[in-house]
């Protein structure tokens, strides 16, 4: 599977998957400053490991994370429920090429998460050294 990260701002026509907070797969945690990026990633790391993996209730996890991580919950945020994320992750999963559209890359980011999940999911032939 071939994950790639694609910077909106740059690629307004390129086909791929939306990842920015219009979609499921959106970071329900704000950032106000670059000084925040890693919190709000971290956070958004541990809200998808707490809803893919533990199976929480995203609504239920989103603002004890964000008193965590002491960032804020976006007005944006779709607010979606676990059974719309994994649909959405599970749909990514059955892909061969993945486009990850979102607005930070090359930047530290929560699509960077979302590769990173993918990849565990369906790792690469090299990496479970079955070549």
């Amino acid at each position: 599977m071939a994950i790639t990260v694609i910077n909106l701002c740059h690629n307004r026509n390129v086909e791929g998957h939306r990842c920015d907070r219009a979609s499921v797969l959106g970071n329900p945690f704000h950032m106000f400053q670059e000084a925040e990026r890693t919190a709000v990633v971290a956070a958004f790391r541990e809200y998808l490991h707490e809803v893919a993996n533990l199976r929480a209730n995203p609504v239920d996890v989103v603002p004890g994370l964000a008193n965590k991580y002491n960032v804020t919950v976006s007005g944006m945020w779709k607010r979606p429920s676990r059974a719309q994320i994994m649909a959405e992750l599970a749909k990514l999963e059955a892909m061969s090429e993945v486009k990850l559209l979102c607005w930070c890359a090359p930047l530290s980011c929560h699509c960077d998460v979302i590769k990173s999940y993918l990849e565990w999911k369906r790792p690469e032939p090299l990496q479970l050294g079955l070549s």
